[in-house]
């Protein structure tokens, strides 16, 4: 089990972050959540830095590097 767990964990975590995402922009194109509330930029910070996560693990660099700018935004959106 813990050696199955271990080989699948990386694509668990980028199907949970690319869920987190996808479900933040649904929630703001079709349900009217403003892309401002705290908790809409938290779902992109986790669910990019969890896709980035298995992207970092399959060496596909410029899907780190997308998730990493997409974490930025998100994170000077928070601040600002």
């Amino acid at each position: 089990m813990l050696k199955t767990l271990r080989k699948y964990h990386a694509p668990i975590l980028g199907w949970c972050g690319m869920s987190l995402i996808v479900g933040g922009y649904l929630l703001t194109t079709n349900f009217g959540v403003s892309p401002k509330e705290w908790w809409y930029l938290a779902m992109n910070i986790v669910g990019s830095a969890l896709f980035g996560y298995e992207l970092y693990t399959k060496v596909a660099w410029s899907g780190v590097c997308l998730q990493t700018v997409w974490i930025i935004i998100a994170i000077a959106a928070l601040v600002h």
